[in-house]
């Protein structure tokens, strides 16, 4: 087998082996004229200058510095006191054989806490890489918020689903995260994960997937796929400014905001009763074919089917939600909805309504924000 380096020892040959060309002496008679002219004229010739300007002795590797010169100057004496993270590379936990999707990804933020053992496991923040129904990309979520969760002392772990009504309809979505949740329980200890300590975390339709990761801790009928020995329930869930029941995500959005309605008094709310909105693509498909297709509102059953008002029970785990009063894309009133039902149900629930802000934006990542979010995954993940 030839050699891998030949090829640069033949283009870039030992300078103390070489022989030099007639161009390379004519470079250096000059160089040397030069040099010679400039020590003349300045009364100085420091052997170290020599040895600086010598593109023949930088060439050969010296360097006309010691080590002892190198370390010296103004120094600084850092202590490593606060948190760092990394980031994995994408790591697949599914592959899909049909529809728009190859595999599907997880991407991991781990932290490295000072005085921590080198073997030491965190619990794990799952944050649910989804937008609009349409969308999940978990090089694009959040990463403010997320760097800020594991500077916290979180593994947190970004997980993406299925979209489109090829492959990605009701429930696949929700199929999809509890496995990638699964596979994280798996492989936990090269994650530094502890697996009896995972929350979830999401925004908008990841809000919403955050909380069916919540409430359906269990239902059997939505345990497919792969690592069917682990357990895909979370045991806390932060839903920041997500739809709860598909039905209502609009509710009271035409009164708030009357000013924004069209010249046939339509709002924001009524843009939700179309067949065509991505919450009643993702449940009843497109009208197309043999497929009825349909809004949210005109098909009760399948809407239910993908409600978490459906499946809330006492021992679900418990939830922080946050909304903005000026949302304009889900209504506040759609989280209160939930944080009700939960109470209803005697389920842990803390709700807080941050002022002027959209769906969205700057105010979510703010360190009041960021504390309560991180406090609250302290106060029911970590066991110390």
């Amino acid at each position: 087998m030839s050699d891998p380096k030949q090829h640069i020892r033949e283009s870039y040959p030992n300078p103390s082996e070489a022989t030099m060309s007639r161009r390379d002496l004519l470079k250096g008679g000059a160089l040397i004229a030069a040099g010679t002219a400039v020590a003349t004229l300045a009364g100085c010739q420091s052997a170290q200058a020599e040895t600086t300007n010598n593109p023949a002795a930088a060439a050969a590797g010296v360097a006309g510095v010691t080590w002892e010169e190198s370390t010296e100057g103004p120094k600084l004496n850092v202590e490593i006191t606060e948190t760092t993270v990394s980031m994995s590379d994408p790591m697949v936990f599914k592959q899909c054989m049909t529809g728009l999707h190859e595999s599907l990804i997880c991407q991991v933020i781990t932290p490295t806490i000072p005085g921590a053992e080198k073997d030491a496991k965190y619990p794990c923040v799952v944050y649910v890489a989804s937008g609009g129904f349409s969308k999940s990309d978990p090089f694009t979520s959040d990463l403010n918020m997320r760097v800020a969760i594991a500077r916290k002392g979180f593994v947190v772990a970004t997980i993406c689903h299925r979209i489109g009504i090829a492959d990605g309809k009701w429930p696949a979505p929700l199929e999809d995260l509890k496995q990638g949740i699964r596979w994280l329980r798996a492989h936990a200890d090269d994650l530094k994960i502890q697996k009896d300590h995972i929350g979830a975390i999401g925004a908008s339709a990841g809000g919403y997937f955050a909380t069916m990761l919540g409430v359906t801790g269990g239902i059997e009928s939505y345990e497919t796929g792969e690592y069917l020995n682990e357990s895909s329930s979370v045991q806390a869930v932060v839903d920041l400014y997500g739809p709860s029941d598909l039905t209502i995500i609009g509710s009271g959005l035409d009164d708030a905001f009357p000013d924004e309605r069209n010249a046939e008094g339509k709002g924001y709310e009524s843009n939700h009763f179309s067949p065509a909105t991505p919450e009643a693509l993702m449940v009843n498909g497109s009208a197309m074919a043999l497929n009825p297709g349909g809004s949210v509102q005109d098909t009760p059953e399948t809407a239910a089917a993908a409600s978490p008002f459906t499946y809330i029970g006492r021992e679900d785990p418990p939830f922080l939600i946050l909304h903005g009063d000026k949302d304009t894309s889900v209504s506040p009133v759609a989280s209160m909805a939930l944080f009700n039902r939960l109470k209803d149900a005697g389920v842990e629930a803390t709700r807080y309504v941050i002022e002027g802000a959209g769906h969205g934006g700057p105010k979510f990542n703010q360190p009041q924000v960021l504390d309560l979010i991180t406090d609250f995954f302290a106060a029911h993940l970590k066991t110390e």
